[in-house]
């Protein structure tokens, strides 16, 4: 789905999810597939049951696509009025938010886990008034800095708030 640009509006930035996040289903795809292959091989039965094995693979290979499409589709885009969350959590089932960088009023960060704070990565909330849940960024790289450039260009769109980040 393309993002409509009003006019006048620019794009800053846009962050995806890192690709670390791809590790935990491609451990389980290998496994999927090789598994069932080997013992196929070992046990000499792979001619006798072929069509079990590349239906098996066929569904192991549509589960892999999926994972990389909700990876690839899940985009988090800021621009100069703006922060848009594009995120995918099935096939066909894509949720946009988007909300006006004058009204956001806090942005924060959070890395939970050895994995996430060894590889850097982790969750920006932002904070939205007017509005009960935040727009959450996840699993995202440097989420330090990317709380601090929303928040720069926040208080650029709207001077009223505060230097303070939180």
């Amino acid at each position: 789905m393309a993002l409509k640009i009003r006019p006048g509006e620019t794009i800053e930035a846009i962050y995806r999810q890192t690709e670390l996040v791809l590790v935990k289903p491609a451990i389980l795809i290998l496994a999927l597939l090789c598994i069932p292959w080997y013992f196929g091989i070992r046990y000499n039965v792979i001619a006798q049951y072929a069509p079990v094995f590349v239906g098996w693979t066929l569904i192991v290979a549509l589960y892999a696509g999926l994972a990389y499409y909700r990876w690839n589709t899940n985009r988090y885009i800021i621009t100069s009025e703006r922060v848009i969350s594009n995120t995918a959590l099935k096939l066909f089932h894509v949720t946009i938010t988007e909300a006006p960088l004058g009204q956001i009023t806090a942005v924060r960060y959070h890395s939970n886990g050895i994995f996430s704070t060894l590889f850097d990565f982790g969750t920006v909330d932002v904070v939205i008034a007017g509005v009960s849940e935040p727009i959450i960024l996840t699993r995202i790289r440097d989420p330090h800095a990317i709380k601090e450039y929303i928040w720069k260009i926040a208080q650029l769109q709207s001077p009223h708030i505060s230097n303070t980040s939180k």
